[in-house]
């Protein structure tokens, strides 16, 4: 995935098997924390504070700056300046999905002038976001993997294993 730290986040709370109910209602209160705490900061007190201090007053001027901001913090900035290959390509691209992320959510607080409407939208893109993650992508890649683990012939190791130690332990190791 693109966000290799939300798929480690996400298997080391959930685990590798799915749990949609668990996983809905822990995905549920993150995203509302997550909501609640990023918008009140990123949009509620930054985009004034840029405005007053880089922008004259400029309300666009601070919904820029914020909206880079929270863009780079959703990223590893490191990764932008000395990674390489896919990972630096992934990252570049995570980059420009929170300035679109962070863009929409500062649009709607902008035109409704209600930060609860930003709240929301937040919450629900990241409740999608970490409960996608858990059941399709960690989840639901692992069970794809044992899948295709357990339909191949054991291997002459994993017999002489098997005879030695027995096949839960082989299981275990798999």
């Amino acid at each position: 995935g693109l966000n290799l730290s939300t798929n480690m986040a996400v298997m080391r709370l959930f685990g590798a098997t799915p749990q949609p109910v668990t996983a809905f209602l822990l995905s549920a209160l993150m995203a509302g924390v997550t909501g609640l705490v990023e918008e009140t900061t990123f949009r509620g007190q930054l985009i004034p504070a840029f405005s007053n201090a880089f922008g004259g007053d400029d309300v666009m001027t601070g919904a820029v700056l914020s909206t880079l901001l929270f863009a780079l913090l959703h990223t590893n900035p490191l990764s932008l300046i000395r990674g390489q290959g896919e990972a630096l390509l992934d990252n570049w691209v995570l980059l420009f999905l929170q300035i679109i992320n962070g863009g929409f959510f500062a649009y709607l607080y902008l035109t409704t002038g209600n930060l609860a409407v930003a709240i929301i939208a937040h919450a629900l893109y990241d409740l999608y976001t970490f409960y996608k993650t858990h059941m399709v992508d960690v989840a639901g890649q692992m069970q794809y993997a044992r899948t295709i683990m357990e339909s191949q012939r054991p291997t002459a190791g994993e017999q002489k294993w098997t005879q030695q130690r027995g096949a839960e332990f082989v299981r275990g190791v798999k």
